[in-house]
């Protein structure tokens, strides 16, 4: 007897709710701080980080689909759906065992893998993507127009990819194992510690969750920036508690991930103005206190202009090389993306 089919999800959600339980209010909802316009909404979690059939195919299956029930339209919600149920599991051990005994190597290895898929499935990943296919497309363009009339090539049109093969491009490097594989690796291999906000200071979330920094002026992101020489990630697990990894050659942590300690009020605000910085278009949190998000964003307007917090996303300057007598674009069109100089 074939298994009845799942019930279909119109609201799908980047953020997990489950995830976002954890900065409720006493009152049972989230505090939401809309970054562009700077209002504050009272909400519940599954009224945000959401859109639509998010993670919905357009057209069907995706090519090369290893099992029958992989290629459907609903794929990516499926695969979401597990993800959700392991990434509870995490955050229940963290939240129990890690408290009290520290982030041991089986839990260690389970978060960094989820961190690296939340890092991935969020809409603030997808827009990347996007804009760095239709930049990389519209430049390919503008260098065969160059190639075939020399001369002419800002006559080439823009080339814009359809909404339905971006999203199932995403789609494909969310479930790619080697893409979340690599992305977890290398967060393992940072210092990890597990902070304990003081009383009177809380953590923030935002529609971002994983958020990260750069320290290493010049060095840019590599392969999403979780692989990057100098790259700092501000993961908060509820109002309370926060993972903060470093990579190794960044100064060690004001507290380890062998035993929790509680930081001193500025490192919570540090770390809040990481997740604000990353924040998509909503922080979340358990109160309507925003005031120092408010000074932080308002010293860095770029922020609340830019439609994904701290990227930027810009082409490399088309060079163009002699092969067999020929003059050809040089092959080195994928983005580059900058660190914004943030004042912290």
């Amino acid at each position: 007897m074939s298994s009845p089919p799942i019930q279909k999800t119109v609201k799908q959600h980047y953020v997990p709710r489950l995830y976002l339980r954890n900065f409720k209010n006493p009152d049972g909802k989230l505090w939401v701080y809309n970054k562009a316009t700077g209002f504050i909404l009272h909400s519940g979690e599954s009224k945000v980080a959401f859109e639509n059939g998010f993670y919905d195919l357009v057209d069907g299956s995706l090519e090369g689909g290893a099992a029958e029930d992989w290629n459907e339209k609903d794929r990516g919600e499926r695969a979401m759906s597990r993800f959700d149920l392991e990434l509870d599991r995490v955050l229940k051990l963290l939240l129990s065992e890690g408290q009290f005994v520290g982030i041991k190597n089986d839990i260690r290895n389970a978060t960094a893998f989820a961190m690296a898929i939340q890092h991935m499935r969020t809409a603030s990943f997808r827009d990347r993507m996007d804009q760095v296919a239709n930049e990389s497309m519209s430049k390919l363009s503008q260098s065969f127009i160059e190639l075939n009339f020399p001369g002419q090539g800002h006559l080439a049109p823009t080339v814009e990819l359809t909404d339905a093969f971006l999203r199932q491009e995403h789609i494909n490097t969310i479930l790619d194992y080697d893409h979340w594989r690599l992305f977890g690796d290398a967060i393992a291999t940072h210092r990890w510690a597990f902070c304990i906000a003081p009383p009177g200071s809380s953590f923030i979330t935002s529609d971002e969750p994983v958020s990260m920094r750069f320290h290493f002026a010049g060095q840019g992101p590599d392969f999403g920036g979780i692989k990057s020489k100098g790259v700092e990630i501000v993961y908060p697990l509820n109002i309370r508690f926060a993972l903060v990894t470093r990579e190794a050659s960044l100064p060690p942590l004001p507290c380890s991930e062998a035993m929790p300690v509680q930081v001193e009020p500025d490192f919570v605000d540090y770390c809040n103005n990481l997740v604000a910085a990353n924040s998509h278009r909503f922080i979340f949190g358990s109160s309507d206190d925003f005031g120092k998000i408010t000074l932080f964003l308002d010293r860095n307007q770029e922020l609340r202009q830019r439609p994904w917090g701290l990227w930027e996303t810009k082409m490399s300057k088309l060079r163009w090389v002699k092969e067999n007598g020929r003059r050809v674009p040089k092959q080195d069109m994928i983005s580059q993306r900058r660190f914004l100089d943030i004042n912290w």
